[in-house]
């Protein structure tokens, strides 16, 4: 699996969970130094940017770690869905290229 396409499953992963049950705070709570995390949004260039795209705000939570968190005044469940459907193209198109 490619980076890209770790990070695009993440992408659609959290999305889904926070269209689902967007009053649920444990889905739009992300921590930031879980290594999954780590791999898929913090070291890929622009993975935060995304993040942020989508809502999401870089803050310390009460047991002082670094979280990314979509406050429920931003859950913009039009903005999300559309860029699910993005990100699951993405993964598509790149499962079904064969390497060389």
């Amino acid at each position: 699996i490619t980076r890209l396409q770790s990070t695009c499953s993440f992408l659609v992963k959290v999305i889904n969970n926070v269209l689902q049950d967007p009053n649920n705070e444990k889905f739009r709570t992300i921590k930031l130094d879980n290594e999954t995390v780590q791999k898929a949004i913090v070291r890929p260039l622009g993975g935060l940017l995304i993040m942020k795209y989508l809502g999401f705000e870089e803050k310390t939570n009460t047991e002082n770690q670094n979280v990314l968190y979509l406050p429920s005044s931003r859950v913009n469940t039009k903005l999300l869905q559309h860029e699910a459907t993005r990100f699951q193209h993405v993964l598509k198109k790149s499962a079904s290229k064969v390497p060389e």
